[in-house]
C-alpha cells in the first residue's frame, strides 16, 4: 500500500491476489461491496479489505484481529459479509457449504515482504530467494505467470506466480520453502 511504501522498502512481489467478498450461501442479494450499505462487513485490521470497506459509503465495518473469527461470525449471522484476500477466502470456502464467494474477485494486489529501508542486504537476499522460488516453479508444476504493468522498471516475463492459478497448498508450500531459504 502507499502507506507501507512510505515506511518500508518492499521486496519484489511474490504472489498476486484479489479481494473476495464472501457471504452466507442463502444471501444472493449481495454481489458487491456497494450492495452492503447498511450491513455489517467483517475485515482484517490494517488490510486492503479494511481500507476498501471503510471507503464504501454506508457499509458498517467490523474490524477483526485475525482471519478466523470473522468467518465464524458470518456463519452465525453476526455479519452479512466478509471482505478478504482471495487466498484466505479460498481456504475458508473449501468444503464449507454454508458460505459462498459473492461476485467476482476485485482490486488485485501483490504480496511482498516489508523490510527496514536500511536493511539493503536483507532485501537483496529476500529478492534472490523469491527469484529462486519463481525459477523453480517455472521448471515444473504447471504454474502460470504474469508480468504486471504496474511495476516501473519492470519484472521479467516470469516474475510472479499468480494467486488465482495457484492452490493454497502450493502457496503455503512455496512460502515454507521461501522461509527456509532465508535461514540458510
Amino acid at each position: 500500500s502507499p502507506e507501507n511504501l512510505e515506511k518500508l522498502a518492499m521486496s519484489r512481489p511474490y504472489f498476486a491476489f484479489s479481494q473476495q467478498l464472501v457471504t452466507r450461501t442463502g444471501s444472493t442479494n449481495f454481489q458487491t461491496l456497494a450492495d452492503l450499505a447498511g450491513h455489517n462487513v467483517g475485515v482484517l485490521t490494517g488490510t486492503t479489505s479494511h481500507r476498501l470497506a471503510t471507503r464504501q459509503p454506508g457499509v458498517v465495518v467490523k474490524i477483526y484481529d485475525d482471519n478466523v473469527n470473522y468467518f465464524r461470525d458470518l456463519e452465525l449471522g453476526r455479519l452479512d459479509a466478509v471482505l478478504t484476500d482471495s487466498p484466505i477466502a479460498q481456504v475458508n470456502l473449501a468444503g464449507n457449504s454454508r458460505l459462498r464467494a459473492a461476485g467476482p474477485p476485485t482490486d488485485p494486489g501483490y504480496y511482498s515482504v516489508g523490510i527496514r529501508r536500511a536493511d539493503t542486504q536483507l532485501r537483496q537476499r529476500i529478492d534472490e530467494a523469491i527469484a529462486g522460488l519463481i525459477a523453480d516453479a517455472i521448471e515444473g508444476d504447471g504454474f502460470e505467470y504474469y508480468t504486471p504493468e504496474l511495476f516501473p522498471g519492470g519484472l521479467d516475463a516470469k516474475a510472479m506466480v499468480v494467486g488465482k492459478h495457484q492452490s493454497c497448498d502450493q502457496y503455503l508450500a512455496g512460502m515454507a520453502a521461501f522461509s527456509a531459504s532465508l535461514r540458510k
